[in-house]
């Protein structure tokens, strides 16, 4: 789920996607979703796989409590259209190739975000030796596994300015700058021209860049599952299972 200091851009929720669930009390204007209704929403999308039904069932979620309304918008400005149906107000990402101005417009979504998505980039460009462990390190960190690094401390892995895990590394210092330096609009100037530079050396396309954040970050968003934790559990029993072996 996003964290509390992501945006809560409150979003005007269409009634009629919700037609029939109950009332709308004057005091609220919520309408009044019971748990048969959300159950009923949820078979009826995955009876037909229509959009409008899926959009409607995440209303429904929402109404309940069972999905953050800062969850539905994230899936929403990545492009995915039941979410889109649902929150029509929130705005989308532009994937225009000035990786700059898409960092800028993750970060109105905050630096976890940000990280996750730029490390989502960088692992779509099949990064390999120490690319791929940066990426792993930040997946690691995301998951609450792995400490940030300090930023006055030397790179462990010896990556250069050419590397996109050098520059991911980069954002990811930023956690420790963000809340601990003198100026953090400095800090988040930097930020948003690490995490686009990171984008820019990892070479991928902006349809590729696209699909990795809304694979990435969408079923996370909506609690269906998370990539990366499943990866760095994966991770984590090889290691078991290797040590175990030995």
């Amino acid at each position: 789920m996003l964290p509390s200091w992501c945006p809560l851009a409150r979003v005007d929720l269409p009634t009629e996607l919700l037609p029939g669930l109950a009332e709308v009390t004057p005091e609220r204007h919520a309408v009044r979703v019971s748990d048969a209704d959300l159950r009923g929403l949820e078979r009826k999308w995955r009876e037909t796989g229509n959009v409008e039904d899926e959009a409607a069932w995440l209303l429904a979620r929402v109404r309940v409590g069972d999905l953050a309304q800062s969850d539905l918008d994230l899936a929403a400005c990545l492009g995915y259209t039941p979410a889109c149906v649902a929150a029509p107000g929130q705005s989308r990402l532009r994937f225009t190739g000035d990786w700059l101005q898409l960092a800028r417009q993750l970060q109105e979504w905050g630096l976890h975000i940000t990280l996750r998505a730029t490390a989502a980039a960088v692992r779509a460009s099949q990064p390999v030796g120490r690319d791929l462990l940066a990426v792993e390190q930040v997946e690691s960190w995301l998951c609450g596994l792995e400490p940030a690094p300090d930023p006055k401390e030397s790179d462990p892995l010896s990556l250069h300015s050419g590397m996109p895990g050098y520059w991911l590394r980069e954002v990811w210092k930023e956690d420790k700058l963000l809340s601990n330096g003198p100026d953090p609009l400095a800090g988040a100037r930097a930020w948003a021209l690490h995490a686009g530079s990171a984008i820019r050396y990892a070479r991928v396309s902006e349809t590729v860049a696209a699909l990795a954040f809304r694979d990435e970050l969408v079923p996370w968003a909506l609690g269906d599952s998370d990539p990366v934790r499943e990866r760095v559990e994966a991770r984590r029993r090889e290691v078991v299972r290797t040590r175990t072996a030995d």
